[in-house]
């Protein structure tokens, strides 16, 4: 009897994890400022059924996209997973180049043109088997909530 591998199974366990509702608040309450979580609405939030991943990075990077209610108005909160044994010094430009898609795709569907929606994200890297977590990072969250806050 052979053994099938499993096509991208971080992947596919981040993403069965926390689409469920309840494991997705867990993280997201234990990963963002009390101010910031408190301003989220838990209740009115959508998983978006795509990713933005550049295909060279899909067997390294998982992603997922919530549209989410924040100060009452609608948002984007971005999770993104990367499964690496060290630090890559790039990875701070392609979290902005994939909110770059997510505003792209959101302007597409917009016809005529409104105005973007605040996107928070979280990047979270994750150890190869046998590694040492290298660095956890949360870009810009409270930067970024003062923005959204202000726009609206």
């Amino acid at each position: 009897m052979t053994r099938e591998s499993i096509h991208q199974p971080n992947d596919k366990l981040l993403k069965a994890t926390f689409s469920v509702p309840e494991n997705a608040r867990a993280f997201f309450q234990s990963h963002l400022t009390s101010e910031l979580a408190d301003a989220l609405n838990w209740d009115l939030r959508s998983l978006e059924p795509s990713s933005f991943i550049a295909p060279q990075f899909a067997s390294s990077e998982s992603d997922l996209l919530f549209h989410i209610q924040l100060y009452e108005r609608e948002a984007y909160l971005y999770l993104l997973f990367e499964h690496r044994s060290s630090e890559d010094p790039r990875m701070a430009l392609r979290l902005r180049s994939y909110i770059v898609c997510i505003w792209e795709r959101f302007t597409h569907n917009h016809i005529p043109p409104t105005k973007l929606l605040a996107i928070l994200s979280l990047y979270r890297a994750l150890p190869a088997m046998g590694k040492a977590v290298y660095q956890v990072i949360m870009h810009d969250v409270s930067q970024r909530m003062q923005s959204a806050h202000a726009l609206y």
